[in-house]
């Protein structure tokens, strides 16, 4: 199978924090999920990380920052590629956003941004009152939102998330997700990633498999593109993962994660794909065949205008908890007595409208 592994910066520290259980949040299917406001993580006193003031980005408005992240993640859940929200839905969008934040108690003012905040159907509701007054648009927005809210999908955003997500390895498993949901899962949980790296900096490695569904979107691309430009300042390393090289060289996003790469792992390619890597990476006629018929765990590791073939070979721990093979699933689930686990009854992930990064 062919496949792309993209590495921004890869910090080995943030594997090295002191050993406590990992937090495993996998994503049930919809509508079993949940999410909610994301929570400031607090110190071992029990206050709030304080804002470095070394941020430069400190100057900026940040609920606006959030305002925009969360009509990007709008954009995913109510419109589609070819359709995207046109300027007139984005205005609508932008002022409910403002209204339904400050109806929370979050302003500009960063002694308001540890607040909790709103959930989806709070913006719903202002969106509601817009409807209810004649808006047209708003109407339109509250008619493609009510699966979310108050239709099939109404626990997607139901309540504040209880997951414990201060761990040192904490994985969202999205896979029993629908696809089209993955997008919108993976654009929840990168918003919920980079809140926290940026209230607090130290060595975190952040890993997007699948980046494609998230590539495929405008406003997720872009999303996507600003996380590789800007993580190195946060100690934060970026890994995308992806099966084809396509995926990034198919949009100027994706192709502003290719170029902020460090490191680039090339695995096996097919015929249609591998010319293409032959251009971008200057190939020679061995590493075009080298790639071509590489078996499983073989690929080329770019880097710092080197070339290197190498083979991965997985522990038989590491093999146990990477296999998605079902026969070797089932054998394991029949030796443990229990699937792996995912989230309990009553747990929920990340919000879309989380408190702006401080």
């Amino acid at each position: 199978m062919a496949g792309l592994v993209l590495l921004a910066l890869v910090l080995a520290a943030a594997l090295g924090a002191p050993a406590a259980p990992a937090a495993y949040a996998q994503e049930a299917p919809a509508p079993a999920a949940s999410a909610a406001p994301a929570e400031s993580p607090a110190t071992p006193s029990g206050a709030r990380e304080p804002a470095s003031d070394a941020d430069e980005d400190d100057a900026q408005d940040v609920l606006a920052e959030q305002v925009t992240a969360v009509i990007a993640l709008l954009e995913l859940m109510v419109a589609t590629p070819e359709t995207p929200l046109d300027a007139r839905e984005r205005g609508v969008l932008d002022r409910a956003l403002y209204a339904t934040y400050a109806r929370a108690g979050i302003t500009r003012d960063p002694t308001t941004h540890a607040r909790p905040a709103p959930l989806l159907r709070h913006l719903y509701a202002v969106l509601q009152e817009g409807a209810a007054g004649g808006d047209a648009t708003a109407a339109g927005l509250v008619a493609r939102l009510h699966r979310y809210v108050e239709g099939s999908l109404a626990g997607l955003f139901a309540g504040p998330t209880s997951v414990a997500l201060d761990r040192p390895f904490v994985v969202f498993n999205i896979q029993r997700l629908e696809p089209e949901l993955r997008p919108l899962a993976i654009h929840v949980i990168t918003t919920f990633v980079w809140a926290q790296v940026r209230r607090a900096r130290r060595p975190r490695l952040l890993v997007v498999d699948e980046a494609w569904s998230l590539l495929q979107y405008r406003e997720g691309g872009a999303f996507l593109a600003g996380l590789a430009r800007r993580a190195r300042k946060y100690y934060l390393g970026l890994v995308t993962i992806s099966q084809s090289v396509t995926d990034f060289t198919g949009s100027d996003a994706g192709r502003a994660v290719l170029a902020n790469a460090a490191v680039t792992l090339l695995l096996k390619q097919d015929g249609a794909t591998v010319d293409r890597l032959v251009e971008l990476f200057g190939l020679t006629a061995e590493e075009r065949q080298f790639l071509l018929a590489a078996g499983k765990g073989e690929g080329l590791l770019c880097a710092r205008g080197s070339r290197v073939a190498l083979q991965i070979e997985a522990s038989a721990a590491e093999h146990r908890l990477a296999t998605t093979a079902p026969a070797e699933l089932a054998a394991l689930a029949a030796r443990t007595g229990a699937a792996p686990a995912g989230l309990e009854a009553g747990e929920v992930a990340p919000s879309p409208l989380g408190q702006p990064a401080r």
